[in-house]
């Protein structure tokens, strides 16, 4: 399929633009990683994206991959609008605090490919992975506060009490990486985007939700 994909970009003469992730790591850094540090996915989620990248750069397209992180909206699901509803049921909640990431708001990557667009035809050497995430690292309980302050500014309902709990405490099936904050120096040298202003994202999609 993704040889398919190669061939009809290269008659075409266009790119394939592909949205990656943050799980590809292993999450046992302590500072942001680059694109070109190693990779080593912990869950089936990880594996089958790395995969995709893979096979994507031996295809002989052109390409542009994007590896972002912890994607919000204010469309479909995700972690702000299940925090919301959970939030309006119960009076006290547990949120993992000792994993740490970049939340993205889903409208600023599309912000972003539109960026890249305009350089495709202008540019050549651009082919390759970019970073894009949020401007500032927090853990998932962290997100959660300032999606609640954010709330109930609103007029949201929220809980009492956010409780943070480390990740022993909340057994998932796949693993996550307990530190996955990206580097996006190379994203804004190449197109001089900047990272994504999540707490202003956050806004924006409660804002769009009422």
């Amino acid at each position: 399929a993704v040889k398919n994909i190669s061939d009809i970009c290269n008659q075409l003469e266009c790119w394939l633009i592909h949205v990656s992730t943050d799980y590809v790591f292993d999450g046992n850094a302590k500072i942001p990683y680059k694109e070109n540090d190693e990779t080593n996915p912990q869950s089936v989620y990880g594996e089958t994206k790395l995969k995709g990248e893979l096979a994507i750069q031996f295809s002989g397209c052109k390409h542009i991959i994007i590896r972002t992180a912890w994607v919000f909206s204010e469309y479909g699901n995700n972690f702000l609008k299940t925090i919301l509803r959970i939030g309006a049921e119960r009076d006290e909640l547990s949120v993992v605090g000792d994993q740490v990431g970049c939340p993205t708001y889903a409208q600023d990557i599309a912000k972003s490919i539109i960026i890249i667009f305009q350089h495709i035809y202008l540019e050549k050497e651009i082919q390759g992975i970019y970073h894009f995430c949020g401007d500032k690292p927090c853990s998932w309980n962290d997100f959660a506060q300032v999606i609640f302050s954010e709330a109930k500014c609103l007029g949201y309902r929220i809980p009492n009490s956010v409780k943070s709990i480390n990740t022993i405490d909340y057994p998932t099936s796949a693993e996550r990486p307990e530190y996955s904050v990206l580097d996006c120096s190379k994203i804004k040298s190449y197109f001089g985007i900047n990272d994504s202003d999540w707490m202003f994202g956050v806004k924006t999609a409660l804002q769009k939700l009422i």
